[in-house]
This record gives C-alpha cells, sequence and structure tokens, in this order.
C-alpha cells in the first residue's frame, strides 16, 4: 500500500514506498528492488505502442504502472523492456498524482529523490534524457563516520538565497554561548569558544515555508532514520560563519544546559556550499570525516554528539539551523520553564 506524501509531489521529495504485483505476478517492493540507482516511474500512461518504444529506451530503469490487473501488466510487459507493475485499484499512481492523473514520468534519483517531474502526453519525448547525470556514485570502504543522517534536496535554491537575503536584511546579531549566569540560563559571547552571527526567522511566510519543507521532506527521514517522531522545532535561525571574522563553532554538545535538555537532534542546512572553503562538520569522537552536505542539503545527528564547524577560511558559509524533540520532550521543557518562572 502506498504510504507518506501527499500529492502534488515536488522535485526534491523523496518517493513514497509501496508494493505492487510484476506481470507475473509476484510482490515487487518497490525500494528494496530499485533504490539506489536511478529510476524513471511513468504512472497513468495508457500502455501502447508509443509508451512501449519511449520506455525501450530506458530498459530496466523504467517502471511502468498500469492501472488494470495483473494480466494487463503481463501483456504490456510482453511488448517492453521496462518492469511493469499492476496497480490494480489505482491507489498508488492516486498517491502519487492525485485523483484525476494526468501521463506523468517521475525520474528518482539513486537516493529515490524526485528529480523532474515530466508530462508524457506526448509519448515521443526521449526520456532517457531525463537520467542523464543521475549516475549512481562509485563504491567506497567505510572503515568509520558518525551515526548522521545526511538528506539532500530539502531546500530547492531560492528558498536558500531567500534565507540569506533574510540574514543580511533583517538584522543579525553575534551568537551567544548558553551559560549559567547566577544559577540562571543566559547566552553569553564568547570568542574562544564560537564566532557566529545569527538571524532568528521572524518573517510568517518564510518562517511557513521552510517548517513546510522540513516536515515534508525531514521528518519523515527522521521517524526512519532514528526511530523518533520529532513533532517540534526550535526557533528557525539562519546564521553566518565568516572567514574575516575567523568564523567557527569549536567542539561542543547541544543539550548540555537545563534550557536545552529537552533537544534530541540538531539539524544543520548548508545554504551556499560551494562558495567559501573550511565550514565543514567534524565529530570528533567518531573520527577525523567532514560533512559538508551540497547547498539545501541537511545534516541531522543527535544533540549528545561531540561536534564542531570547523574554521571558514575563505567566503562566508549560511546555515539554516534548528534543533528537533517530540511530545515527551515538550512537556519536560515546559515544567523546566514552569519552575524557572517561579
Amino acid at each position: 500500500m502506498a504510504t507518506a506524501l501527499q500529492p502534488p509531489l515536488q522535485p526534491g521529495d523523496r518517493a513514497i514506498d509501496f508494493a505492487r504485483r510484476d506481470s507475473d505476478g509476484r510482490p515487487f517492493h518497490f525500494y528494496e528492488r530499485l533504490c539506489g540507482r536511478p529510476t524513471v516511474l511513468v504512472l497513468g500512461a495508457a500502455p501502447d505502442d508509443a509508451l512501449a518504444a519511449s520506455l525501450d529506451q530506458l530498459g530496466e530503469a523504467a517502471v511502468a504502472l498500469v492501472q488494470g490487473t495483473v494480466d494487463a501488466a503481463a501483456a504490456f510487459a510482453s511488448r517492453t523492456k521496462a518492469i511493469v507493475l499492476a496497480d490494480e485499484d489505482g491507489a498508488v499512481t492516486a498517491a502519487f498524482l492525485g485523483p484525476s492523473p494526468s501521463p506523468t514520468a517521475i525520474v528518482l534519483s539513486p537516493t529515490f529523490h524526485i528529480a523532474a517531474i515530466l508530462p508524457i502526453a506526448d509519448h515521443g519525448r526521449d526520456m532517457a534524457d531525463a537520467v542523464a547525470g543521475l549516475g549512481t556514485a562509485p563504491a567506497s570502504r567505510v572503515v568509520g563516520g558518525a551515526p548522521v543522517l545526511i538528506v539532500p534536496d530539502v531546500l530547492d535554491r531560492g528558498l536558500c538565497a531567500a534565507l540569506m537575503d533574510a540574514h543580511e536584511t533583517q538584522g543579525n546579531v553575534a551568537s551567544g554561548m548558553p551559560r549559567l549566569v547566577d544559577g540562571k540560563p543566559a547566552l553569553v559571547e564568547d570568542p574562544s569558544a564560537k564566532v557566529r552571527r545569527d538571524h532568528t526567522i521572524t518573517d510568517p511566510a518564510l518562517g511557513e515555508a521552510v517548517t513546510s519543507r522540513l516536515t515534508r521532506r525531514l521528518l519523515p527521514e527522521i521517524a526512519k532514520a532514528f526511530c523518533f517522531q520529532a513533532t517540534r522545532f526550535e526557533a528557525l535561525k539562519v546564521v553566518c560563519y565568516d572567514a574575516e571574522t575567523g568564523g567557527y563553532f569549536r567542539p561542543h554538545r547541544d543539550n548540555t544546559t537545563p534550557d536545552a535538555a529537552h533537544r534530541r537532534f540538531a539539524m544543520t542546512l548548508n545554504l551556499n556550499t560551494g562558495q567559501y572553503e573550511g565550514g565543514e562538520l567534524r565529530f570528533p569522537e567518531y573520527g577525523p570525516e567532514l560533512y559538508a552536505p551540497p547547498a539545501g542539503g541537511a545534516v541531522v545527528f543527535s544533540c549528545a554528539h561531540l561536534h564542531e564547524a570547523t574554521d571558514v577560511t575563505a567566503g562566508r558559509r549560511f546555515v539554516l539551523l534548528t534543533f528537533l524533540y517530540g511530545e515527551e520532550e515538550a512537556r519536560r521543557r515546559a515544567a523546566y520553564l514552569a519552575r524557572a518562572r517561579s
């Protein structure tokens, strides 16, 4: 059965998983069989000779979902090299495209994020062009690394640019470190630990646009990777590490003071990767590896992990930051705040 995202899907979303019977009547589990390689999923198209010819340019990189019985899928499979599945009740097609689908090809990267959505009312389109440049990366042997989640394409370039503009035009302040002052939590500037300037998003439209994408593209990945249902964000901050002032954040944890004890996961989302040097994430407890997702991509990790943002040595690094937690943590936070006010 289809799960998760509601249409309309957009480039950058991760494809929903599903299981359907193939043309031989056997169960076909979409992610298990195909995730890890470029794939074109064709939905809502008439299973005719023109479609078969287009699919044959892709071979088993193409999957056609036929709305009908297994026998109908088998009849079409005999005319094409593509994988053909039977969407007998139309539920998977509707989950991707809505209740009134038009013929559509969904191009998926090897991570099964949507790279493109193409109308195929005209079967003459060469769909092979759509998967150019989406080849799989060469395999490498992993001998270490921190237990972190990397999610590409959480935000598009336009939204990344809008966030950087907000930092520049709507005000920013020197970032402080959480410290206990006279027994109470406070933010105190400490250049020995961090040099950074922060903008907290207050624009309602911009905040809603970011929250919508994090909810749609990030929270399901956290639930799957860490078996944790994040339901709340702290304030969304756009921060800047500037090489001219020595931008960095020395090794630290994100949940060590009473006001931060509710935090479960931290999110670091790069906004302009490639426009600066340095500024990678490092988790010294787990080795020397450096983490730097492409612009729009996020790293999510436990707030208990020791981590640092290395020195930006040229240019300026812009990042979207927040902390995530769930309902039980929210109750504990509310109780702490009530005690602090009394």
